[in-house]
């Protein structure tokens, strides 16, 4: 069994017995088409043995096996793939808290693969706003925060989470 973190995308290949004599269209498909995703077919070039092709994997709240198969003059060929649970990481690098402007700046980076990280009042539990990606695995931004704060928890959607001391200026 081949595994895929949920989210990703990989590249399949399939495999004939001896080479194509005038190439040929093997079928595919996914028994769940909502978790992996698969091209209708793909074609072996003549003298060809394998053709690769593209599949997608979505996010799956806990690892799953989803069976693929390749189907050609009738026989059908089948394999699982392992759509993995993404485990999420956060490392919040800033949190500094201009209190005079109202205005938190914080900084983290992140292996997660989303567009954004939610910030929160680690003592309240409020969210206070979000921080977007800035370059692959960085965060940057700004937020207009009242009231006291002494800590924040950057968290990711995936769920990797980081609490921080915010540093009073």
């Amino acid at each position: 069994m081949i595994g895929l973190f949920g989210g990703s995308a990989a590249v399949g290949t399939v495999t004939l017995n001896a080479p194509a004599s005038d190439g040929v269209v093997i079928s595919l498909a996914s028994a769940n088409p909502a978790l992996v995703s698969v091209p209708a077919s793909v074609a072996v070039a003549p003298g060809a043995r394998t053709a690769t092709f593209p599949l997608s994997a979505f996010h799956v709240s806990g690892n799953t096996s989803v069976a693929l198969s390749a189907t050609l003059n009738g026989i059908t060929r089948s394999t699982r793939l392992s759509i993995l649970t993404e485990t999420g990481s956060v490392v919040a690098t800033k949190a500094e808290y201009v209190v005079k402007k109202s205005l938190l700046t914080v900084e983290a980076s992140s292996l997660d693969r989303v567009a954004s990280l939610q910030v929160f009042n680690s003592a309240t539990g409020a969210m206070l706003g979000s921080i977007p990606i800035v370059n692959v695995g960085k965060y940057s931004g700004q937020i207009d925060v009242t009231g006291t704060l002494t800590s924040i928890a950057v968290q990711s959607s995936v769920g990797g989470l980081s609490i921080v001391p915010v540093a009073q200026k």
